[in-house]
């Protein structure tokens, strides 16, 4: 179906709405340095959409485009086209707001933040870092006949500006494109929300952004906290004790990783381009070497800020999930919250009975224990093979199994969270009669309940995590768990 030009321009509205209220919100979190938002800000240019201000002067300066599909993404064209009817290009306007907002004393940082993907076989778009989203720094170092640098003379040759210049402007303009879709921003703004002690359902979301919507249509444009908090209130937004949260970064990245309580960022670290190609690191060390020391740290700063209530976002695999848990562990007063088939699941729901099949085999190659769980799959052939074949020197396999493995064999979090308590106190009872001194253990679980597994992993013994790379490979080690 195709969208008339009015609904198009009523979706954009409501996206550059929903994105000022996820702005606003900073100023309820903790530690943060804004001070205020402005919407549609005269004399800003281009960035006139959101202007963020921060108690240290350096405020962020926002461009907000809503596409309705991904069917153009930005390219060189987007950026030297006329706008509009011969308009000037976006990549003019966005020089004339920076010379515009620039002081002797003072370098404006511009943003352009929009669900539009970015081309990514464009010469110069492509070198765009992925910490801040800007150009300048790896165009800065490509050759004057490279296909980088002649795009870079003809971007400087279009807005009448040396290539220092144009340099200067991209090393201050961050491209916060990709950012997903509808669905992935009310998401995070019910993080953000639920972060800030604030009711986080679909109503109060809409809320939200009709606060946003209002505040344009009176021409109240610059919103401190005082007049945010009043509205909260009008609106009856306030909830519970706040959710915060934890982005972990494994193998893709998120797109709104910027605001979270903490994050790490490891997707540099994984072999392959795309998410679905990311499951081997570049150097195995680096699991116990960085990924865990890192983890630890984003825990450490958890706890310095007070937060026990943790929602987990991101994208990882299941030995990631798994450690992620068992850093937020249940013995130190941790809840976990995240989100599996669109479902928020949390360890603080009452637990139900599940029961838990159990399979066992001699395999005589030491005095080591192997453990396959499975839940979405049946791994147990597999990890016996893999076992075999790395002689690894465990005396014994046991597969802990549903009565069916598949992807709904697990409903909800109630049965998530029986199922994790279930499956640690039947592993305990394995090590303890065993005597086992090391754990080797695989997983084909839900995402969601390898972390309530690692959220309830106390006191079992020295393990070993696997990561499942391919049907030709088997598995490699992942993180080691200490005793």
């Amino acid at each position: 179906m195709t969208l008339s030009p009015s609904g198009a321009r009523l979706q954009g509205d409501d996206y550059q709405h929903l994105v000022s209220w996820y702005h606003a919100l900073r100023m309820l979190l903790p530690g943060s340095d804004v001070t205020a938002i402005s919407m549609e800000v005269r004399g800003s240019g281009i960035v006139d959409d959101l202007n963020v201000h921060r108690r240290n002067g350096n405020d962020e300066y926002y461009q907000l485009k809503f596409s309705v599909d991904a069917s153009n993404p930005i390219d060189n064209a987007w950026w030297i086209d006329p706008s509009g009817t011969e308009g000037p290009s976006v990549l003019k306007r966005f020089r004339d707001s920076f010379q515009r907002l620039r002081k002797p004393d003072y370098v404006p940082r511009l943003a352009l933040y929009t669900n539009r993907p970015i081309d990514p076989r464009d010469p110069l778009l492509k070198l765009r870092d992925g910490l801040h989203g800007c150009l300048g720094t790896k165009l800065r170092e490509e050759g004057p006949r490279s296909e980088a640098g002649k795009r870079r003379k003809q971007w400087a040759d279009h807005v009448a500006i040396s290539e220092d210049a144009l340099l200067e402007m991209l090393d201050h303009l961050a491209l916060y494109t990709d950012q997903g879709s509808w669905s992935s921003l009310v998401t995070s703004t019910a993080d953000r929300m639920a972060a800030c002690g604030l009711k986080f359902d679909e109503h109060s979301i809409e809320q939200g952004m009709q606060a946003c919507r209002n505040w344009v249509k009176i021409g109240t444009t610059r919103i401190d906290r005082s007049i945010l908090e009043a509205e909260i209130r009008n609106r009856s937004l306030l909830g519970e004790a706040p959710w915060v949260t934890f982005v972990v970064q494994a193998i893709d990245r998120h797109p709104w990783a910027v605001d979270a309580q903490a994050t790490v960022d490891w997707v540099d670290l994984y072999e392959g381009e795309r998410p679905e190609e990311r499951v081997r690191l570049k150097d195995p060390a680096l699991w116990n070497s960085r990924l865990l020391p890192e983890l630890r740290e984003a825990v450490m700063k958890l706890e310095a800020a007070r937060c026990d209530r943790i929602m987990i976002r991101g994208h990882m695999r299941l030995p990631t999930a798994f450690m992620v848990g068992r850093s937020l562990p249940e013995v130190r007063g941790f809840h976990l919250a995240c989100m599996q088939r669109q479902e928020r699941w949390t360890t603080e729901v009452k637990r139900a009975d599940v029961q838990v099949f159990a399979e066992r085999e001699e395999l005589g190659l030491g005095d080591e224990l192997a453990v396959g769980v499975s839940v979405a799959r049946n791994l147990g052939r597999d990890v016996i093979a893999y076992a075999r074949e790395a002689k690894l020197p465990v005396k014994r396999f046991v597969h802990l199994r549903p009565e069916e493995a598949h992807a709904q064999a697990l409903s909800g979090a109630s049965e998530a969270l029986g199922w994790a308590l279930a499956i640690r106190n039947r592993i305990a009872d394995e090590v303890r009669d065993m005597r086992a001194r090391k754990i080797h253990l695989f997983l084909a679980t839900p995402a969601a309940a390898a972390l309530f597994l690692g959220h309830f992993w106390n006191r079992i013994g020295a393990t070993q995590l696997y990561e499942h790379v391919d049907a030709q490979t088997g598995y490699e080690p992942a993180f080691f768990v200490s005793a």
